[in-house]
């Protein structure tokens, strides 16, 4: 893996790039070659933190193509705090969700925000799905037995293929407020994460340190 310190001043305070091969276990023939940024962005509410997230996803040539499924869970995912178990999910399309088990829900949106509270305080964290990806975010979601939410692309039920000298670029935001966000604020913020563009990212700016 190489990693790759960013600088932009345009959007981005830093950002660091790595460059990842998925392999076969067995065999440890590469399967997948990932290119992930992840930026520090200057958020538009300063009340707010705010991540960008770009996976690159390529083909090895020697391979022809890669096909990506998984579980209903598989995405972009944060296990948050054991403190912040049991909060409230709430999403841009008031999708109230289909149960798959117990507390676990599919819900559609284009973001996804949990509340919950650390040390008797509120908190809000946010994830921003960005409309350029090949399929819109189904939001996984659960509270117990732990808190989780992932940016899913419900490759369980319908695989993805990439071919080779195609790749596949996926991009998110994460978002985190000190205290209790509206859902106005998020849809702020989501509107201003979409204005900012992609020149935070290595493989649309090409600047590197």
């Amino acid at each position: 893996c190489g990693i790759q310190r960013v600088v932009s001043s345009r959007s981005a305070q830093r950002s660091v790039s790595q460059t990842i091969a998925w392999t076969e276990p067995t065999t440890g023939r590469v399967l997948l070659e990932e290119r992930r940024s992840i930026a520090v962005l200057r958020s538009p509410d300063r009340r707010a933190t705010l991540l960008g997230w770009e996976s690159r996803l390529s083909a090895p040539g020697s391979a022809g193509s890669a096909r990506v499924t998984g579980a209903h869970y598989h995405g972009l995912g944060m296990r948050f705090v054991e403190e912040m178990d049991g909060g409230e999910f709430e999403n841009a399309a008031a999708d109230p969700g289909v149960v798959v088990r117990g507390e676990e829900r599919l819900m559609a949106g284009r973001w996804c925000a949990y509340r919950a509270a650390v040390n008797g305080r509120d908190v809000t964290v946010a994830a921003f799905d960005h409309p350029e990806n090949i399929r819109s975010a189904t939001w996984f979601t659960m509270a117990r037995p732990f808190g989780y939410l992932s940016a899913t692309l419900r490759a369980q039920e319908t695989p993805l293929t990439i071919e080779a000298g195609r790749p596949l670029v996926l991009r998110y935001a994460v978002a985190a407020w000190d205290g209790h966000a509206t859902s106005e604020e998020i849809q702020r913020l989501y509107m201003g994460w979409l204005r900012m563009g992609n020149s935070w990212a290595p493989s649309e700016s090409g600047g590197s340190k």
